[in-house]
């Protein structure tokens, strides 16, 4: 349970910026239609569960979270789909929230960075902010890895975007 909150407050993290607005949204695709489990258990290469979470998510937002691994061990992929006028606005607050702490991602269409602290690969492309974030609080994945899965995750997303 201690590893589950673990997880919820780093997902936070990442959710933080894109709850800052709303205005002018549209009705977002569903997250979880994004990645398919099987998609997940590939990339990462441990079976994964579907949890629910109480995160708060503005009308024009969807989430989805999976357990990687054991369910509540604190490893987990998270997808957040935005549409509307504020996901641009809301991609260049993430830029400044994060700061020095992001890497440009160029295998990846549209605007795309990821954020190492965050775990979290942010996509811009039109009026629709994307991220996927892939953490372990276990620490059984090496920082080079969760990135390059997080990079891969986002890839397939994009394609069912």
């Amino acid at each position: 349970m201690a590893r589950r909150r673990v997880a919820a407050a780093l997902v936070a993290v990442a959710v933080a910026v894109p709850l800052a607005t709303t205005a002018g949204a549209a009705d977002p695709p569903k997250a979880c239609a994004l990645l398919k489990r099987v998609d997940i258990q590939r990339v990462v290469g441990a079976p994964t569960t579907k949890f629910a979470t109480d995160q708060p998510t503005p009308k024009s937002a969807s989430v989805c979270n999976w357990d990687v691994g054991a369910p509540a061990s604190g490893a987990l992929v998270s997808v957040w789909v935005q549409r509307g006028k504020a996901a641009k606005q809301e991609y260049k607050q993430a830029l400044r929230l994060f700061g020095d702490d992001v890497e440009q991602v160029a295998d990846i269409a549209g605007q795309a960075f990821y954020s190492p602290r965050a775990g979290t690969v942010y996509v811009l492309d039109g009026s629709t902010l994307l991220y996927v974030q892939r953490l372990d609080a276990t620490g059984a994945t090496d920082a080079a890895a969760l990135r390059d899965q997080a990079v891969e995750l986002t890839g397939l997303a994009l394609e069912r975007l």
